[in-house]
């Protein structure tokens, strides 16, 4: 391999062999040579690919069903726009659908006939204190019971230690009596004549009137007349009256605050005396807490040391004006009992009652204007 000498460096380069291509001679002296291409036939062969998501997309519209057809059943069911409105559409369709279903039987029903109820009976309660309007004769044995249980029942008789209430001028009148007699409770005597509210009232004169003027024509008080004992007596204008049984043996007189004054009439039994009756019907009271009690026409009578009963007597009966005061046992309406018994009057005579041991005498001032009794045993 290796030789002594000179190297051939012609042996070291390759041989190159280059194709020289001449222009043809048509070029040249500016001739324009026509020039022919061959039709060559070539096959492309295009190699397989993923398609994208955006082609994918294309290809499912342009493939889907309806996809050419606006209106197409698939394409309004995908429509936004259609669903909103086609919602709105049936909902406004519901609403009056729903409507006039429920408000045909108004329009097209016709009216049920009544038909009879049930007959129901209303209770109502009689007020414990009711207009007399008439007089009820007893006319069946109920009645008849009705009438002699009344007579028989024992008197309620109220408590000798009950005190009155506020009464700021102290003058026998209380601040809610006052009211009732339209005079000022600051003022011992309200129209200034010189006698005191309670003087006036007892003898029954208007205590709020300067004239002389009685008080049953002053609109302060009314007269009541029994019915069938025709007794008579006055009462507060405002004060409710009833009976309590049918043939007015017994009589209510109720104020506002729930107190009333009663009036009850018992026959004496033949020779039954006035003594005799107190025993039976008021065997907790004591006679000998009585006093005589005289009335402005000058009739006899018994009076209750505290002034809360009293009792008229004739030739048959027994009346007696007894005073009932609620649970709070304070006595508001004393001047009102006064005046019932010294206006009581009977159609007939009464009798003399036998005089017991008193103090006091009774005493009659008179003036042109009035008549005032003035007494330490009944004013």
């Amino acid at each position: 391999m290796f030789m002594f000498g000179k190297k051939k460096v012609e042996n070291l380069i390759p041989e190159i062999k280059i194709a020289v291509d001449t222009m043809p001679a048509d070029f040249y002296g500016g001739v324009n040579p026509v020039v022919k291409f061959k039709n060559v036939n070539k096959e492309v062969v295009v190699g397989q690919r993923t398609a994208t998501p955006v082609e994918k997309s294309l290809l499912s519209k342009a493939t889907a069903v309806g996809a050419k057809e606006k209106f197409h059943p698939a394409n309004l069911l995908t429509n936004k726009r259609f669903l909103i409105i086609g919602g709105s559409v049936m909902f406004v369709v519901f609403l009056i659908g729903s409507g006039w279903y429920y408000s045909r039987d108004y329009f097209t029903s016709r009216p049920a006939p009544i038909l009879p109820g049930p007959t129901v009976t209303t209770v109502i309660e009689q007020p414990a204190v009711i207009e007399v309007v008439s007089i009820v004769e007893p006319t069946t044995t109920d009645q008849i019971a009705v009438k002699q249980f009344s007579a028989e029942a024992p008197i309620e008789f109220p408590s000798i230690l009950l005190g009155d209430s506020a009464d700021m001028d102290n003058d026998g009148v209380s601040d809610l009596a006052e009211d009732l007699f339209a005079t000022d409770p600051a003022l011992s005597d309200t129209d200034g004549d010189k006698f005191t509210d309670s003087q006036e009232i007892n003898n029954l004169y208007n205590p709020a009137g300067v004239a002389p003027m009685k008080i049953i024509d002053s609109g302060l008080a009314q007269e009541f007349v029994n019915p069938v004992f025709k007794y008579q007596l006055y009462y507060p204008q405002n004060w409710l009256v009833g009976n309590i049984d049918p043939d007015f043996r017994d009589v209510l007189f109720s104020g506002m605050t729930g107190e009333n004054i009663e009036v009850r009439v018992f026959d004496l039994a033949p020779g039954q005396t006035w003594a005799d009756w107190f025993a039976t019907f008021a065997p907790q009271e004591k006679i000998t807490d009585l006093k005589e009690f005289i009335t402005t026409s000058k009739k006899p009578g018994w009076q209750r040391n505290d002034g809360l009963v009293y009792y008229f007597v004739d030739a048959s009966r027994v009346y007696v004006i007894v005073y009932h005061v609620t649970d709070l046992n304070i006595v508001n309406y004393r001047i009102v009992i006064k005046m019932m018994a010294r206006s009581f009057v009977l159609p007939g005579s009464l009798l003399t009652l036998p005089v017991l041991p008193v103090e006091g005498n009774i005493v009659t001032t008179s003036s042109p204007a009035t008549t005032i009794v003035t007494s330490t045993t009944n004013l």
